[in-house]
């Protein structure tokens, strides 16, 4: 039996798992032995393990561990070894990418009979900015046309592990992922597991303690396996869903035409567009810029997530009118000056932190927001006032806005102006569709206006 890790790091699975194969080996020695046969030698060693680690240092740590396993498991279990043992080469652990090779092409695990780890967690979104653009290239151009292309890291994990049962070069898995492996974009790679095989247990939600911090994360086992029932948090069931649920699948449940075009997000900046209102003021009494007009022109309240939970923060937009060029755009000449000048958090200039996402190009000025959202700020326009609701938060609460005041990223706007609208989002049937439908953020729920208002019935 072979147990492979690849996502290894310093080989604390692959510890775990020379151990219990020992273990079981030792245990059916001593019911043989009780049957009348021989007392053997243990056979099973640190071959058994197969590991796949990127960071050189890890994988020569994680080949000491499982060697230091197989020392102390023999020890334990009264077998008689050299006390200065040499330690061999294990060549079983590779150190190179788990996901894609120097050439572009995809990377090649070793055939296994159970696939076990706990791959890296990374957002979608700080792909680019952690591993490089290019190398986030080269890993979602290996899988395209199987997962979307913003799909968290940990997701090409799960779905390698797929193919390798699929393909009869394994037999089951068993994962960790964020709990959000479960949610959005990244419940493509659940669906495809369910298309060719079975989830037979799952814990959804785990708290597990990393370094310190403490996260939530989601363990799948998916694959072949003699037991005909399934186990949700340790309890029987007749069937796992993709979203790791039993009972009514609501992952069935699809965008309604009725719903289209109602929800969407709000302004994603990329660069310091935001300022504070004593600020924003101070540039609105200023006289008229050398094109004729007023800061107060391109200035307009700017709401976030916190706006809604907490205080007001009194945060204003710096919105320059789209499709101007570098020149035009720097008659408005205090606020141009802020965007050009003003360094993030982290010492970055506008230009850098473009280049780091991925968002300069022409189609993108450096002097407007990333994502203006043209199609959201011409519906708000024209009503009387229009719903926000938080991205993520602990508890679903919905409020009014009017316009000129426009909303952040992190705000999911319902663009309606109607009580009964209202009523609805505010009622306890959405409440319960939100939670199932949306992922989470530690311990905030996420709203989303794809999975949670485009799928819910409002009428019937």
């Amino acid at each position: 039996m072979r147990v492979l890790d690849p996502a290894c790091g310093s080989g604390n699975f692959l510890y775990l798992a020379l151990d219990e194969l020992k273990t079981l080996e030792w245990r059916i020695m001593v019911e043989g032995e009780a049957l009348g046969f021989e007392r053997a030698f243990p056979s099973i060693g640190p071959e058994a393990v197969l590991g796949i680690e990127l960071n050189p240092y890890a994988a020569e740590l994680a080949r000491v561990s499982v060697w230091i396993g197989e020392i102390q498991w023999m020890l334990r279990n009264g077998f008689d070894l050299n006390r200065a043992p040499v330690l061999k080469p294990l060549d079983t652990i590779e150190n190179k990418n788990a996901l894609v090779d120097a050439d572009g092409s995809a990377a090649f695990w070793p055939d296994a009979d159970v696939i076990v780890g706990n791959p890296p967690y990374m957002g979608a979104k700080f792909m680019k900015r952690r591993l490089g653009t290019e190398e986030t290239a080269r890993i979602r151009g290996v899988y395209k046309g199987r997962l979307p292309a913003f799909t968290d890291l940990v997701c090409f994990w799960f779905e390698n592990a797929r193919v390798m049962i699929e393909e009869g070069r394994a037999k089951r898995a068993g994962l960790v992922g964020t709990n959000s492996i479960r949610k959005n974009t990244n419940l493509n790679v659940m669906h495809r597991i369910l298309d060719g095989t079975r989830i037979f247990a799952a814990w959804p939600e785990q708290r597990w303690d990393i370094d310190g911090a403490a996260v939530d994360v989601s363990l799948v086992c998916f694959g072949e396996h003699p037991d005909p029932a399934a186990y949700l948090d340790g309890a029987p069931v007749t069937e796992i869903h993709a979203d790791l649920t039993a009972g009514l699948n609501l992952t069935l449940a699809r965008p309604l035409a009725e719903n289209a075009g109602v929800a969407m997000l709000g302004i994603q900046k990329s660069g310091p567009f935001d300022v504070a209102g004593s600020l924003a003021r101070e540039w609105m009494a200023q006289p008229a810029n050398p094109n004729g007009r007023g800061n107060a022109s391109v200035l307009k309240p700017y709401w976030n997530g916190d706006d809604v939970t907490s205080r007001p923060r009194d945060v204003w937009l710096i919105d320059l009118p789209p499709g101007l060029s570098e020149a035009a755009a720097a008659q408005f000449a205090a606020p141009f000056h802020h965007i050009a000048s003003t360094p993030d958090e982290d010492g970055k200039m506008i230009d850098e932190l473009r280049d780091a996402s991925g968002s300069a190009s022409e189609a993108y000025p450096w002097w407007e927001p990333w994502r203006r959202r043209p199609d959201m700020r011409q519906k708000i326009e024209r009503l009387a006032r229009y719903i926000v609701t938080p991205e993520t938060a602990q508890y679903r609460v919905f409020s009014w806005l009017r316009y000129p005041t426009l909303p952040d990223k992190n705000l999911i706007v319902i663009a309606r102006e109607d009580d009964l609208m209202f009523g609805l989002l505010q009622s306890r049937f959405h409440e319960l569709w939100s939670l199932r439908k949306g992922s989470d953020l530690q311990d905030r729920p996420r709203y989303t206006h794809t999975s949670t208002f485009a799928t819910f019935p409002f009428c019937n």
